[in-house]
């Protein structure tokens, strides 16, 4: 994929002309990142297309305000 491929692929994506998910090959969670680099990196024997990271949601930080109150 390149500057001139990438814009036309996401265009068919968003329209429905292009399911994406079939590349999605591997799949890991963020903690994993290591072992996905190196099945991304060795490609030609994982046969990996796209690896895909997997990260939980962040718990929102309090507001500076809640934080101060908290300390209290």
């Amino acid at each position: 994929m390149d500057a001139v491929t990438t814009p036309m692929l996401l265009r068919l994506i968003e329209s429905g002309q292009l399911d994406p998910t079939p590349f999605a090959t591997h799949r890991f969670d963020l903690q994993d990142a290591e072992d996905a680099y190196d099945v991304f990196a060795n490609a030609a024997t994982t046969h990996a297309l796209k690896v895909v990271l997997t990260a939980q949601p962040v718990e929102a930080m309090p507001a500076p305000a809640e934080v101060a109150e908290l300390a209290r």
